[in-house]
């Protein structure tokens, strides 16, 4: 197994812009901060779904804010 280091370029998501859209233009490996407080639950887990999806094949590292 290769170690891996933290991804070098961050996209922090918030209701303000598109996430899925900044996220396709982000390099592989990069990493993804999910924030989305106050979009509705149904909502949020939908576009979570959607960037978890996008990650995976582009080897992002997706990080759900608390």
């Amino acid at each position: 197994m290769r170690p891996r280091h933290p991804p070098r370029a961050w996209l922090v998501t918030d209701e303000r812009g598109d996430p899925l859209a900044a996220a396709r233009r982000l390099p592989r490996g990069s990493g993804i901060l999910f924030r989305h407080h106050r979009t509705p639950p149904p909502a949020r887990r939908a576009l979570f779904a959607e960037l978890r999806r996008m990650a995976r094949a582009r080897g992002h590292l997706l990080v759900v804010a608390g």
